[in-house]
């Protein structure tokens, strides 16, 4: 499909207080589906242009609609500053019996969900700068707003090593590889302007709201939460050869579990509790690079103005 770099998204009336699976059948169905990028019109691996990410950061306010705006699409007006293109497929997180959290990280019926899964590079990899995956995961949620997470392996990438799944992913980057090279720097400067921790975000909203949009009166949750490779998905790109990652993502099929999800306590070493499985394959599209995750602030690192 051509698709117009001028085309606009905006969700359906009444979206958010649909139930998850109509939100899903519009975003999958009609915004990605819909939009998909052909050869020609598929935008090479980019960054913001770095005036545009200083105006941006340069409003407190403005920067911090990253951790309050509760819609699945981006404003209109506004660019994606980094993680600019992806891949999005459908995906069911699945969690196992017995797990002793609440939420969308307790057992079925009440945990888990379906939602959207979006892979993308922090920055493109171009000349000696690292490989830099990362993902969104937006599980949809019956009645209100979607609850999202972002997670990477660290800030300053992997290298050239190519494989998306290479490494594990978490959310709070406080603990992994302190050091930053010049462009982190950057980045870790503009969200310190609305977050005392800019290398951490939360996971309560999966311990407190369930699938069907319920509220939980005494979530609990892990300190942490670490999504691990699925072996036979990350032996599928043993290679080092600097293919674009939205054609590696493609050979994906539906079906494959992608990551293990895995709980850490205190010190503890991780204890899985589920995994995510793809149910519809990666696709690159339009209406895929306008979704928003919203990053999950803890109230005490907010920053007052």
């Amino acid at each position: 499909m051509k698709v117009s770099p001028e085309l606009q998204f905006v969700t359906p009336l009444g979206y958010e207080g649909q139930k998850a699976s109509e939100k899903l059948e519009w975003l999958w169905d009609e915004l990605i589906q819909g939009s998909v990028y052909s050869p020609v019109e598929r935008p090479d691996l980019s960054v913001a242009n770095p005036l545009v990410m200083a105006q941006i950061a340069g409003r407190r306010a403005v920067l911090a609609q990253s951790f309050d705006r509760t819609d699945d699409l981006m404003d209109s007006n506004r660019p994606k500053m980094i993680h600019q293109q992806g891949s999005v497929g459908v995906v069911t997180l699945e969690i196992d019996e017995g797990s002793p959290y609440t939420g969308l990280l307790g057992s079925r019926p009440i945990g888990g969900g379906r939602g959207l899964m979006r892979m993308s590079l922090a920055l493109p990899p171009t000349g000696k700068s690292a490989f830099t995956p990362g993902f969104g995961l937006k599980i949809l949620v019956d009645g209100r707003p979607s609850v999202d997470v972002l997670a990477m392996n660290h800030t300053v990438g992997q290298g050239r090593d190519f494989n998306m799944f290479s490494n594990s992913f978490t959310h709070d980057l406080r603990e992994t590889h302190k050091e930053l090279r010049a462009t982190h720097k950057m980045m870790n400067l503009f969200f310190s302007r609305a977050t005392q921790q800019p290398r951490r975000l939360i996971i309560d909203e999966f311990v407190s709201v369930t699938r069907s949009g319920d509220t939980i009166a005494d979530p609990r949750g892990p300190r942490r939460v670490v999504f691990e490779p699925n072996a036979a998905v990350r032996k599928m790109f043993r290679t080092r050869e600097p293919i674009d990652f939205r054609d590696a993502l493609q050979r994906v099929e539906a079906g494959s579990t992608l990551y293990e999800v895995q709980a850490i306590e205190g010190t503890d070493d991780p204890v899985p509790i589920g995994r995510i499985i793809l149910d519809e394959g990666f696709v690159s599209s339009a209406g895929g690079d306008r979704l928003f995750f919203r990053h999950p602030m803890a109230p005490e690192d907010r920053i007052r103005s």
